[in-house]
């Protein structure tokens, strides 16, 4: 899955909050709605939080859903049939924020494998190719990770 995939614009903006509202209510009224709580790394100012709110908030599936600074977490309130934990991840990632499942519900796994593709800027040599990849491969969800310089495109 392209990160480039999960940052895409919604075509007409202003049907959005409508959209989210009929989601909310119709899972909210079915009762299929749960609490997934993640960790986000990388967070240190409100415009953060704002960043990482709006990109899950585009989520289809998403109902609820709440950034603290403080505790660096988010709280996302979904309907596990149509989002799971990593699209909520790779949201996340596209940001250029890490984060990991720390609360899920039954329904929600974490440890689905998921390739995820970054464009990194700036990389000039076999030395930084070597740095990007020292730096994914210390992500404990990471089994396997490449960087090609020429495309300036890590995948893990």
């Amino acid at each position: 899955v392209s990160a480039n995939a999960s940052t895409a614009k919604e075509a007409c903006t202003t049907t959005q909050p409508l959209r989210k509202q009929a989601q909310e209510q119709s899972a909210e009224a079915s009762g299929d709605a749960i609490k997934v709580v993640l960790s986000v790394e990388g967070m240190f100012c409100k415009h953060c939080v704002g960043v990482v709110q709006a990109a899950l908030e585009k989520l289809e599936g998403a109902t609820r859903i709440s950034v603290n600074l403080a505790s660096k977490e988010a709280v996302v309130w979904c309907d596990p049939a149509s989002l799971g934990a990593s699209a909520l991840i790779e949201a996340i990632a596209a940001t250029g924020k890490r984060a990991e499942m720390k609360v899920g519900a039954p329904g929600i796994s974490s440890n689905s494998q998921t390739e995820v593709r970054l464009r990194i800027s700036g990389m000039r040599c076999n030395g930084c190719v070597q740095q990007v990849l020292d730096a994914i491969c210390t992500i404990s969800s990471v089994a396997h990770a490449a960087v090609d310089l020429e495309a300036q495109l890590a995948t893990a």
